[in-house]
């Protein structure tokens, strides 16, 4: 246990500032109908693969982990110098094909949307919008097609 301080000339441990809180988890939904030690088998065994995974993929990437020793030293409050940002996708999906659908559907409705923009456009600069009334303006890309 860490060293007792004083605030407002009393002697506070840790013990004194903790508060214990029980935490009870229910199965996941996709295996609640396994016993009790099924279920901390499969836990278990997802647990190992992850972590075999991420070791195939620091000794392929050649990153290390950050050890305890190290890890206990960084403040809780550091902020690193520099953020590797990338865009982001356009969606977020494992499955190959599911993207590259979702990608030609999401371009479908882009060019659909333009199109009747564009119609709108037309109509509205055409001289039937009605008097005093202001015509919507050009949205960027609309005349690109």
């Amino acid at each position: 246990m860490r060293a007792a301080a004083k605030v407002g000339g009393k002697r506070v441990t840790e013990a004194d500032a903790t508060t214990h809180y029980r935490v009870v988890l229910d199965k996941l939904p996709c295996w609640a109908h396994l016993s009790d030690q099924q279920y901390q088998q499969m836990i278990r065994k997802l647990c190992y693969d992850i972590r075999e995974q991420a070791e195939r993929e620091r000794a392929h990437s050649g990153k290390s982990l950050v050890g305890i020793k190290r890890l206990l030293r960084l403040s809780p409050h550091h902020r690193p110098n520099g953020v590797e940002k990338s865009p982001a996708p356009p969606i977020h999906c494992r499955d190959r094909s599911l993207r590259c659908w979702f990608i030609e559907a999401y371009k479908g409705f882009v060019q659909a949307y333009r199109a009747a923009y564009a119609r709108l456009h037309r109509i509205a600069t055409s001289g039937e919008f009605p008097h005093g009334g202001v015509p919507p303006t050009t949205a960027y890309g609309a005349q690109r097609g």
